[in-house]
């Protein structure tokens, strides 16, 4: 009786700790979704800063680069 306990509380605890690890790891992939949000709002911005400036071409291109690899 006290082995099927035993048994029974070592697979009660697997599980939730299985349960728990993938919790984790679900919300870890919350901060890349943020990153990705956040990438397309440096890009845009980027966009923005280049057509207030006026920049087509090589030249547009070569600031968006370096204004994104910047971070805006």
């Amino acid at each position: 009786m006290t082995r099927t306990k035993l048994i029974a509380a070592a697979v009660a605890a697997t599980i939730a700790l299985g349960s728990s690890y993938a919790g984790a790891a679900s919300s870890l992939a919350t901060p890349s979704a943020m990153a990705a949000k956040d990438k397309a709002a440096v890009s845009k911005l980027c966009s923005q800063k280049a057509t207030t400036m006026n920049l087509h071409g090589k030249k547009r291109k070569t600031f968006r680069a370096q204004c994104i690899k910047n971070g805006g």
